[in-house]
């Protein structure tokens, strides 16, 4: 299939070009332009190199993937997802401190199913989650209907497991009842390299939290909690 090429005179005017609402395999559209341009109005620009510039407003119907070598200077208006290479923060880097990571190449929502395996089963299942970048924060409300075999003292399944030989990440409950140890605080951490929530409780001596070795978990406990902890990339 041959192409077609549409040009404007050098008096001015304007060229439009309509594609078909639909395309077979072999009816792929492009839209190529100029390697230089010399003038006001433009709205995409090209070089040589294949670098795109945008001025003005794209508005993106379909699938849309730039690399890194696309540059845009106005607004982007789209209802699908735009795969980027990363956006970059170098200008607003830590004056006080190192920094290791300025490009935000991640973000994602989502469920999980938290769980204390063995024959366990559950009244309430309900569990959510953010990543952004590295960082997680999950969220669950746990009833447990019948212990079985299941954990008394760990919850799992959480959606990504935390990075290795780091400080673990922190969170608390702000909800439990029914639980089968009596505690005047309770909180919780995702242990590094793992997947799984653990439980402490701030009824230590001296205000020193202690880890819960006792079972916490029993026919009908109930926990809610919310935890913010670092993944791999």
């Amino acid at each position: 299939m041959s192409a077609i090429k549409l040009t404007a005179d050098s008096g001015g005017g304007s060229v439009a070009l309509k594609g078909p609402a639909t395309t077979g395999s072999n009816g792929n559209r492009e839209l190529i332009v100029p390697d230089t341009y010399s003038g006001n109005g433009s709205l995409v620009t090209a070089d040589s190199s294949g670098n795109v510039d945008l001025a003005g407003t794209l508005d993106v119907t379909g699938a849309a993937v730039f690399d890194s070598t696309a540059s845009f200077a106005g607004a982007i208006s789209t209802d699908v997802g735009i795969d980027l290479s990363g956006i970059g923060y170098s200008a607003t880097q830590n004056a006080m401190g190192t920094t290791t990571a300025e490009i935000l190449d991640h973000y994602e929502e989502g469920t999980w199913t938290p769980i204390v395996g063995g024959t366990a089963t559950y009244t309430q299942q309900t569990a959510d989650y953010t990543r952004i970048g590295r960082l997680i924060t999950v969220r669950c409300d746990i009833i447990i209907n019948t212990l079985g075999t299941g954990s008394t003292t760990t919850i799992s399944g959480l959606p990504f497991a935390a990075i290795p030989n780091v400080t673990n990440g922190a969170g608390a409950t702000n909800y439990c009842s029914g639980l089968a140890v009596s505690v005047g605080a309770l909180s919780c951490y995702v242990s590094q390299n793992t997947a799984n929530a653990f439980f402490t409780s701030w009824a230590g001596a001296g205000g020193t939290s202690t880890a819960i070795n006792a079972a916490i978990f029993q026919d009908g406990a109930r926990v809610q909690f919310a935890i913010t902890y670092i993944c791999p990339n």
